[in-house]
């Protein structure tokens, strides 16, 4: 209690507290477009009493035509290398140089601030951001953006980004110029991905000021600005918000997953057609679920299989298959009930399987060998497919397709008369399962 009330008591102290900006070695200023004449005063006095200069070549520009520079400021680009550039920024900053960073809209969002903290401490640091490029994006096209996934293409590999794409329902995507909008589309159009609306926008807050909507195809074909914000919304029919909900019953793909392998009785199914606890268990672990990336769970039934890979993978985009409309039905019941996202598919496989974006893991229920052999054809590579049968002969068929196999042998404790305890076995189940590269 002491301790709490003594750090509530130097909170209230503002005696002590120096202007934030008074010991500043760094300030970042984030500009808005070719607004850099909208900058805030203290921001303004920062780029005029630097020694050096860093930011694009466009916002340096900007700054010597538009602000009171100093005539004997260094001027620095970012360049390719941006460590190596703040890592001479450190230098200049020890040897006593005051430093200004001109960054695009909102220098902690995505932006520099994140590499320079790694370099400079905080406390020398002062940030004047602008409004964002995914802000400005989102206002242009009159979108609400509070529920967005962010995902930046700068500097990083594409294919973890796409699948990030792949499992959310509305996504703000920074493009580069390693990955513009373009190459972006086409990626997704090779996933067979779809988007309820596409847009690009580009040159925000400038003259040259772009925004494009079209369907994924057509900006595919497109050549938009690589520095631009892509707006894709509803992809591959997700519930907007990222979400499903029953009531207040709710559920983030980003939120924790939860246990596994749970009773039979906790789903709606028909009949028997289920995929048992202990069963489930083991295909899950046998399909070695990444953290991102496409799932589909073949003969779906109750979708048991797909609702608890997509609490145990939350990045996984998971589609749950089935030709039955009952079972459908009693897979989006579940889904709502355990609060799962998951796309529901009414077809016959395998000839719905064109249809779908390319998976990365296969669940094949029900015996169907035509299908485990077009799964085997689509998969992404490499990919693992598992198959669960009750019937010998097809589980040594779908064994020699993918190369393992084990049996479940499950039994289960059962109470006689007298008060002793037996166990009743449960039919066996075969499980294959293995990794398939389409290439070989």
């Amino acid at each position: 209690m002491n301790a709490i009330f003594r750090v509530m008591m130097l909170s209230m102290d503002t005696t002590t507290q120096s202007h934030p900006v008074a010991g500043t070695k760094v300030s970042v200023i984030g500009v808005a477009g070719d607004r850099i004449s909208l900058v805030e005063e203290e921001a303004r006095n920062a780029v005029e009493n630097a020694g050096c200069l860093l930011g694009s070549s466009r916002l340096l520009e900007l700054a010597v035509t538009k602000l009171a520079t100093r005539k004997d400021a260094t001027l620095l680009s970012y360049g390719h290398d941006l460590n190596g550039t703040l890592g001479r920024i450190a230098d200049i900053v020890a040897g006593g140089t005051k430093v200004a960073i001109l960054a695009s809209g909102d220098p902690g969002f995505f932006g520099v601030l994140r590499g320079l903290s790694r370099v400079i401490d905080r406390e020398s640091i002062a940030v004047f951001p602008a409004v964002s490029s995914i802000a400005m994006a989102f206002s242009r096209v009159g979108i609400p953006w509070d529920d967005a996934v962010v995902v930046s293409m700068h500097g990083r590999p594409p294919d973890p980004a796409v699948a990030r794409i792949l499992a959310s329902s509305k996504v703000a995507v920074l493009t580069s110029p390693e990955t513009p909008p373009h190459a972006v589309a086409r990626m997704l159009v090779q996933r067979n991905a779809h988007a309820a609306q596409a847009i690009v926008c580009s040159n925000l807050s400038t003259d040259n000021e772009i925004v494009v909507e079209g369907d994924l195809e057509t900006l595919a074909e497109g050549n938009s600005d690589p520095y631009s914000v892509m707006i894709l919304i509803g992809m591959n029919g997700l519930p907007l918000g990222g979400y499903m909900s029953s009531g207040d019953l709710m559920c983030r793909p980003d939120d924790p997953a939860i246990s596994f392998g749970m009773e039979s009785m906790l789903y709606r199914h028909r009949g028997n057609l289920i995929t048992k606890d202990e069963v489930r268990v083991i295909i899950l672990s046998k399909l070695d679920l990444p953290r991102y990336g496409v799932l589909w769970d073949v003969g779906s039934g109750s979708g048991s299989v797909a609702i608890e890979a997509a609490h145990l993978s939350p990045g996984l985009t998971v589609f749950a298959i089935d030709q039955d409309g009952q079972a459908i039905a009693n897979i989006q019941s579940n889904a709502i009930s355990h609060a799962a996202q998951i796309h529901t598919v009414h077809g016959h496989a395998p000839e719905i399987f064109s249809d779908l974006p390319v998976p990365d893991r296969v669940f094949v229920g029900g015996g169907r060998i035509p299908a485990l052999e077009a799964a085997t054809k689509r998969i992404a590579r490499p990919g693992r497919i598992v198959a669960a049968y009750t019937a010998l002969d097809r589980a040594a068929t779908g064994a020699k397709l993918l190369g393992s196999m084990i049996q479940v042998l499950v039994s289960e404790s059962s109470t006689l008369p007298d008060g002793s305890v037996r166990l009743v076995p449960h039919n066996p189940v075969f499980v294959a399962y293995g990794d398939i590269d389409p290439g070989d």
